[in-house]
């Protein structure tokens, strides 16, 4: 319900390794969190964990060699603003339990979609995650930026065999509108049922809104503003929907320049239009302290007014050291924390 993924058991790469497709930036964390208690999850994990590896088991015997998962996550649409202490510390647990009983259990962990805005990639949140792990399986990680022209994914998973759309980076606009941009298309394999679950096929405004996004107006020829205060390193991360038409969007950063205050366009975040029924979700790593600002332009309509639903937050990557030992380096959310 809240988790689309799918083990594709009939799809397998030349050394009968078996695919699992998972939609990461369509779980509803929220939903998992509220109505899913510890215990009920745990239950599901252990079920998931041993039906799968019995299933690969028999699959080895058969095979007459190891046989494991290729796992292909797919983060179009995935934002740190989503994250609480709570689902950090269910992901936690489900790692180290997977980690200590299921060791071989996976061939390769691609993260595709990873957003391209920020310098380090994912790497507040992975450079978390990571610490959680021995070195084999952070060497399973392959991690594939949104638009990678590399053609790294169609050598692991060609188009043929993903499910349809899977891998697209731009899943969030409605299907009707996808027509239009064959060259983002994702996988073509349309006997792989991906479920409709998590955030997939939902209203995206109401569900950023029920899931606790601030709602903000923004009237004719308008514009909002909403500032954070950075360290270097920090990562702020957003995701904002329209409720009608468009709105342009663009990330600045104020800092002390040489003769004073300066305020910059940050790279990759100049201004652009995003429209109705799109959830955009990215995050930015701060290369100095400053306030960064998240801005939203309608400056270019002249009678409409806009609603927009949006979530921000400022992650810090905590490590301590000295007399501690390294993987206590945790990752801060500090909620909106806006100035």
């Amino acid at each position: 319900r809240y988790v689309p993924v799918v083990a594709a058991y009939d799809v397998q790469d030349d050394q009968h390794n078996v695919f699992v497709f998972e939609k990461l930036g369509a779980v509803d964390v929220h939903g998992l969190v509220v109505n899913v208690s510890d215990a009920e999850w745990l239950a599901f994990t252990l079920h998931e964990l041993e039906f799968r590896s019995l299933a690969l088991d028999r699959r080895s015997l058969e095979q007459g060699r190891l046989v494991r998962f290729t796992v292909l996550r797919d983060l179009d649409g995935f934002s740190l603003a989503r994250l609480t202490r709570p689902a950090l510390a269910r992901l936690q647990r489900t790692v180290a339990l997977a980690s200590a009983c299921y060791p071989e259990y996976i061939h390769k962990s691609v993260f595709i979609n990873t957003p391209v805005h920020s310098p380090f990639g994912l790497s507040t949140s992975t450079s978390s995650i990571q610490l959680w792990l021995d070195d084999a399986q952070r060497q399973k990680m392959i991690f594939l930026k949104r638009g990678d022209a590399s053609g790294t994914l169609d050598k692991i998973c060609p188009p043929a065999s993903r499910p349809l759309l899977f891998g697209t980076y731009m899943s969030n606009i409605p299907s009707i509108l996808l027509t239009c941009f064959d060259s983002w298309a994702g996988g073509t394999n349309d006997r792989i049922d991906l479920p409709a679950t998590g955030l997939l096929g939902k209203d995206s405004y109401a569900l950023l809104r029920e899931n606790g996004a601030t709602e903000a107006e923004i009237r004719a020829r308008g514009t909002l503003t909403v500032p954070f205060r950075v360290n270097a390193n920090d990562t702020l991360c957003w995701e904002f929907c329209v409720q009608q038409y468009d709105v342009d969007f663009l990330v600045k950063f104020r800092t002390q320049g040489d003769g004073g205050a300066v305020e910059l366009n940050v790279d990759g975040w100049d201004k652009a239009r995003f429209v109705h029924g799109q959830v955009e979700a990215a995050s930015w790593t701060a290369p100095s302290a400053g306030v960064a600002v998240l801005c939203w332009d309608n400056s270019f309509s002249w009678t409409r007014g806009k609603t927009l639903c949006y979530k921000a937050s400022v992650a810090k990557l905590t490590v301590l050291t000295n007399d501690v030992a390294d993987d206590d380096a945790a990752l801060d959310l500090s909620g909106h924390t806006s100035l």
